[in-house]
Protein backbone atom coordinates (compact mmCIF):
# COMPACT_ATOMS: atom_id res chain seq x y z
CA UNK A 1 0.00 0.00 0.00
CA UNK A 2 2.65 2.60 1.22
CA UNK A 3 4.58 1.79 -2.17
CA UNK A 4 1.47 2.92 -4.42
CA UNK A 5 0.62 -0.93 -5.61
CA UNK A 6 -3.19 -0.74 -4.52
CA UNK A 7 -4.57 -3.45 -6.41
CA UNK A 8 -1.40 -5.95 -5.06
CA UNK A 9 -2.32 -4.43 -1.81
CA UNK A 10 -6.15 -5.41 -1.59
CA UNK A 11 -5.02 -8.87 -2.83
CA UNK A 12 -2.63 -9.05 0.35
CA UNK A 13 -5.13 -7.98 2.99
CA UNK A 14 -8.22 -9.94 1.32
CA UNK A 15 -5.87 -13.05 1.48
CA UNK A 16 -4.68 -11.95 5.29
CA UNK A 17 -8.76 -11.21 6.12
CA UNK A 18 -9.52 -14.85 4.82
CA UNK A 19 -6.67 -16.43 6.87
CA UNK A 20 -8.00 -14.64 10.48
CA UNK A 21 -11.87 -15.40 9.78
CA UNK A 22 -9.69 -18.76 9.21
CA UNK A 23 -8.00 -18.88 12.65
CA UNK A 24 -10.96 -17.06 14.68
CA UNK A 25 -9.10 -14.10 15.62
CA UNK A 26 -11.23 -11.01 15.35
CA UNK A 27 -8.62 -8.82 16.26
CA UNK A 28 -6.56 -9.32 12.93
CA UNK A 29 -9.91 -9.79 11.12
CA UNK A 30 -10.59 -6.23 12.72
CA UNK A 31 -6.80 -5.17 10.95
CA UNK A 32 -7.31 -6.69 7.76
CA UNK A 33 -10.25 -4.91 7.00
CA UNK A 34 -9.42 -2.04 8.44
CA UNK A 35 -6.88 -2.13 5.94
CA UNK A 36 -8.76 -3.14 3.11
CA UNK A 37 -11.43 0.45 3.97
CA UNK A 38 -8.34 2.27 3.71
CA UNK A 39 -6.93 0.82 0.19
CA UNK A 40 -10.50 1.01 -0.90
CA UNK A 41 -10.72 5.36 -0.09
CA UNK A 42 -7.37 5.45 -1.92
CA UNK A 43 -8.70 3.49 -4.76
CA UNK A 44 -12.04 5.62 -4.49
CA UNK A 45 -14.18 2.69 -5.23
CA UNK A 46 -17.29 3.71 -2.62
CA UNK A 47 -18.90 0.78 -2.98
CA UNK A 48 -16.19 -1.61 -2.10
CA UNK A 49 -15.15 0.64 0.44
CA UNK A 50 -18.73 0.59 2.05
CA UNK A 51 -19.01 -2.86 1.71
CA UNK A 52 -15.42 -3.71 3.72
CA UNK A 53 -16.48 -1.11 6.43
CA UNK A 54 -20.06 -2.83 7.36
CA UNK A 55 -17.75 -5.73 8.05
CA UNK A 56 -15.23 -3.79 9.79
CA UNK A 57 -18.32 -2.22 12.04
CA UNK A 58 -19.69 -5.28 12.69
CA UNK A 59 -16.57 -7.17 13.82
CA UNK A 60 -15.70 -3.65 15.93
CA UNK A 61 -18.69 -3.86 17.77
CA UNK A 62 -17.38 -7.36 19.18
CA UNK A 63 -14.26 -6.13 20.13
CA UNK A 64 -15.41 -4.14 23.10
CA UNK A 65 -11.36 -2.94 24.13
CA UNK A 66 -9.67 -0.43 22.54
CA UNK A 67 -10.61 2.02 20.01
CA UNK A 68 -12.05 -0.76 17.27
CA UNK A 69 -15.84 0.06 18.08
CA UNK A 70 -15.40 3.54 17.95
CA UNK A 71 -12.91 3.23 14.63
CA UNK A 72 -15.85 0.56 12.84
CA UNK A 73 -18.65 2.96 13.09
CA UNK A 74 -16.40 6.01 12.18
CA UNK A 75 -15.03 3.97 9.03
CA UNK A 76 -18.87 3.09 8.02
CA UNK A 77 -20.27 6.33 8.68
CA UNK A 78 -17.49 7.80 6.75
CA UNK A 79 -17.85 5.53 3.60
CA UNK A 80 -21.50 6.45 4.07
CA UNK A 81 -21.04 10.11 3.95
CA UNK A 82 -18.73 9.70 0.84
CA UNK A 83 -21.32 8.40 -0.79
CA UNK A 84 -23.47 11.48 -0.02
CA UNK A 85 -25.43 10.07 2.10
CA UNK A 86 -26.05 13.56 4.64
CA UNK A 87 -27.49 11.45 7.01
CA UNK A 88 -24.41 9.64 8.52
CA UNK A 89 -22.82 13.30 9.37
CA UNK A 90 -23.99 12.71 13.08
CA UNK A 91 -23.03 9.34 12.94
CA UNK A 92 -19.62 10.52 11.91
CA UNK A 93 -19.48 13.10 14.32
CA UNK A 94 -20.40 11.14 17.30
CA UNK A 95 -17.55 8.30 15.88
CA UNK A 96 -14.57 11.17 16.03
CA UNK A 97 -15.93 12.23 19.24
CA UNK A 98 -15.50 8.44 20.38
CA UNK A 99 -11.84 7.94 18.87
CA UNK A 100 -10.72 11.41 20.78
CA UNK A 101 -11.97 9.92 23.92
CA UNK A 102 -10.13 7.08 23.94
CA UNK A 103 -7.15 8.79 22.44
CA UNK A 104 -6.71 6.49 19.31
CA UNK A 105 -4.90 9.77 17.35
CA UNK A 106 -3.60 7.85 14.22
CA UNK A 107 -7.04 6.42 13.40
CA UNK A 108 -8.80 9.88 14.26
CA UNK A 109 -6.28 11.90 11.97
CA UNK A 110 -7.02 9.83 8.90
CA UNK A 111 -10.50 10.00 9.53
CA UNK A 112 -10.80 13.33 9.96
CA UNK A 113 -8.58 14.24 6.77
CA UNK A 114 -10.82 11.86 4.54
CA UNK A 115 -14.26 13.63 5.89
CA UNK A 116 -11.94 17.25 5.80
CA UNK A 117 -11.84 16.08 1.87
CA UNK A 118 -14.65 15.23 1.41
CA UNK A 119 -16.34 18.20 2.53
CA UNK A 120 -13.93 20.60 0.68
CA UNK A 121 -14.88 18.91 -2.44
CA UNK A 122 -18.36 19.65 -2.07
CA UNK A 123 -17.36 23.35 -0.72
CA UNK A 124 -17.95 23.09 2.92
CA UNK A 125 -14.67 24.98 3.72
CA UNK A 126 -14.41 26.00 7.13
CA UNK A 127 -15.82 22.65 8.63
CA UNK A 128 -12.90 20.76 6.05
CA UNK A 129 -10.72 23.46 7.16
CA UNK A 130 -11.05 22.25 10.85
CA UNK A 131 -11.22 18.54 10.58
CA UNK A 132 -7.75 19.25 8.44
CA UNK A 133 -6.09 21.22 10.50
CA UNK A 134 -6.55 18.80 13.53
CA UNK A 135 -5.74 16.20 11.74
CA UNK A 136 -2.03 17.82 10.52
CA UNK A 137 -1.42 18.90 14.12
CA UNK A 138 -2.30 14.97 15.40
CA UNK A 139 -0.25 13.72 12.58
CA UNK A 140 2.38 15.69 13.58
CA UNK A 141 2.55 14.87 17.16
CA UNK A 142 2.77 11.56 15.93
CA UNK A 143 5.59 12.30 13.65
CA UNK A 144 3.50 10.03 10.80
CA UNK A 145 4.58 12.33 7.30
CA UNK A 146 1.89 10.16 5.29
CA UNK A 147 -0.96 11.36 7.51
CA UNK A 148 0.38 15.03 7.77
CA UNK A 149 0.32 15.27 4.03
CA UNK A 150 -2.58 14.22 3.02
CA UNK A 151 -3.92 16.69 6.15
CA UNK A 152 -1.92 19.25 4.35
CA UNK A 153 -2.95 18.80 0.92
CA UNK A 154 -6.47 18.98 2.19
CA UNK A 155 -5.73 22.27 3.46
CA UNK A 156 -3.78 23.22 0.16
CA UNK A 157 -6.81 22.62 -1.75
CA UNK A 158 -9.24 24.83 0.66
CA UNK A 159 -6.50 27.92 0.49
CA UNK A 160 -6.98 27.41 -3.59
CA UNK A 161 -10.87 27.51 -3.08
CA UNK A 162 -10.88 30.39 -1.10
CA UNK A 163 -8.19 32.17 -3.02
CA UNK A 164 -5.81 32.83 0.09
CA UNK A 165 -2.52 32.83 -1.43
CA UNK A 166 -0.75 33.48 2.31
CA UNK A 167 -2.31 30.06 3.14
CA UNK A 168 -1.33 28.43 -0.37
CA UNK A 169 2.37 29.41 0.60
CA UNK A 170 2.13 28.40 4.33
CA UNK A 171 0.89 25.08 3.47
CA UNK A 172 3.20 24.47 0.43
CA UNK A 173 5.76 25.48 3.00
CA UNK A 174 4.97 22.79 5.10
CA UNK A 175 4.33 20.18 2.47
CA UNK A 176 7.45 20.94 2.19
CA UNK A 177 9.10 19.80 5.38
CA UNK A 178 7.66 16.40 5.18
CA UNK A 179 9.63 13.61 3.42
CA UNK A 180 9.61 10.16 3.57
CA UNK A 181 5.63 9.71 3.19
CA UNK A 182 3.98 6.91 1.23
CA UNK A 183 4.25 7.10 -2.97
CA UNK A 184 0.28 6.72 -2.80
CA UNK A 185 0.30 9.94 -1.06
CA UNK A 186 2.57 11.74 -2.84
CA UNK A 187 0.37 11.74 -5.40
CA UNK A 188 -2.12 13.32 -3.79
CA UNK A 189 0.03 15.90 -2.97
CA UNK A 190 1.33 16.17 -6.13
CA UNK A 191 -2.47 16.36 -7.62
CA UNK A 192 -2.98 19.17 -5.42
CA UNK A 193 0.22 21.21 -5.88
CA UNK A 194 -0.69 20.95 -9.65
CA UNK A 195 -4.15 22.25 -9.17
CA UNK A 196 -2.52 25.14 -7.53
CA UNK A 197 -0.30 25.72 -9.76
CA UNK A 198 3.01 24.94 -8.20
CA UNK A 199 5.06 22.93 -9.62
CA UNK A 200 6.51 20.27 -7.21
CA UNK A 201 10.44 20.33 -7.97
CA UNK A 202 9.98 24.38 -7.65
CA UNK A 203 7.95 24.48 -4.24
CA UNK A 204 11.15 26.99 -2.84
CA UNK A 205 10.77 29.19 -5.80
CA UNK A 206 7.60 29.49 -5.67
CA UNK A 207 7.62 30.89 -2.08
CA UNK A 208 10.67 32.81 -3.33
Amino acid sequence: MHAGALDEAKASFEEAWALAKKNGDRLQEFMALEHLVTVSIYRADEDEACRYAKELAVIGEKLREGSERPLGRAMLALCRYRKDDADYRPALEDALQALREVDAKQRLAFVLTQAASVESERGHLETAALRAEEAAEVAGVLQRPSEAALARAVLLRIACARGDHVAMQEQVKELGKLSGYAKNVRAIVERELAAAGIESENRQQELE
